[in-house]
């Protein structure tokens, strides 16, 4: 087993070297692992498979995992099959396709989020609630980051027009860069404070300030979402910053902040901004 964890290694440290996130290559690693582990009992090498190798492995999985899991195994797969291509020179051949799925969530991105802020504006009881509201739906609605990822800024990772955050820059407009600006003037934040810290009764003052939780935001939202449709969530709030991309820019933001691999919700993206 020692030179398909070789293997293994080489492959996920190309995949770090190239950028890709970390849980994208622990996905990769686990996925590529169970699959090595049944070339291994077949005495198959881990670059000379082929397309019914892949088709076998697949078929033992059908009873004891679901389409998400398999679908997740092909994707590792054939990016191991383009990474060997590349650099090993070895030419293998697949002819394995994602297993659709059924009853996939409809994409329903937001394209007026003004509805919301304008909203809020009216509604909220006073300006910590305000700033803080408005900011968070249009940190989500103009950066496409998910929830957990906003959760975890600090101020420190804030520079002008620009969030330095694991690794990746996200820019900001103007208007939201002045948003983040005066909302931590108000709350009066240091650079070690989260940019939406927690100021429940508990926390309020606790020295440690920690950040506000996923449910917390879901529920800010919620207040919300009637304005612009009761049968949203915070996944279309998050989509509607690719589906309002030109159709240009659509694969090359997907794939660099989304780090989509399921062929699927590339192609449910991109079917959606096609039509408009």
């Amino acid at each position: 087993m020692k030179k398909y964890l070789d293997e293994l290694n080489n492959f996920t440290f190309f995949l770090k070297n190239n950028g890709y996130k970390t849980p994208t290559i622990n996905s990769y690693f686990f996925n590529l692992k169970d699959f090595f582990k049944f070339l291994g009992n077949q005495k198959i090498e881990s670059n000379n498979f082929n397309n019914s190798d892949v088709k076998k492995y697949l078929e033992s999985l059908k009873l004891k995992n679901s389409i998400q899991t398999i679908n997740s195994k092909i994707y590792a797969i054939t990016k191991y099959v383009d990474y060997i291509k590349k650099h090993q020179n070895i030419n293998i051949i697949l002819d394995i396709d994602p297993v659709k799925t059924e009853n996939r969530k409809k994409i329903n991105p937001i394209e007026d989020i003004n509805l919301i802020i304008n909203y809020i504006e009216k509604t909220a009881k006073n300006s910590f609630v305000k700033n803080r509201d408005k900011l968070l739906i249009n940190l989500i609605y103009y950066t496409g980051l998910r929830t957990k990822d906003i959760l975890k800024i600090k101020i420190k990772d804030i520079s002008d027009n620009l969030i330095n955050f694991q690794n990746n820059k996200i820019f900001l407009n103007n208007e939201l860069a002045n948003q983040i600006k005066n909302y931590a003037g108000l709350m009066k934040l240091n650079n070690d404070d989260f940019l939406f810290i927690n100021l429940t009764r508990a926390q309020k003052y606790n020295d440690e300030k920690k950040c506000l939780t996923e449910k917390s935001v879901e529920d800010i939202f919620n207040k919300y979402k009637k304005i612009i449709g009761n049968n949203l969530s915070l996944r279309d709030l998050r989509s509607s910053f690719v589906t309002n991309l030109d159709n240009y820019f659509y694969r090359l933001e997907i794939e660099k902040i989304y780090k989509y691999n399921e062929v699927e919700t590339n192609l449910d993206y991109l079917n959606y901004i096609k039509t408009k």
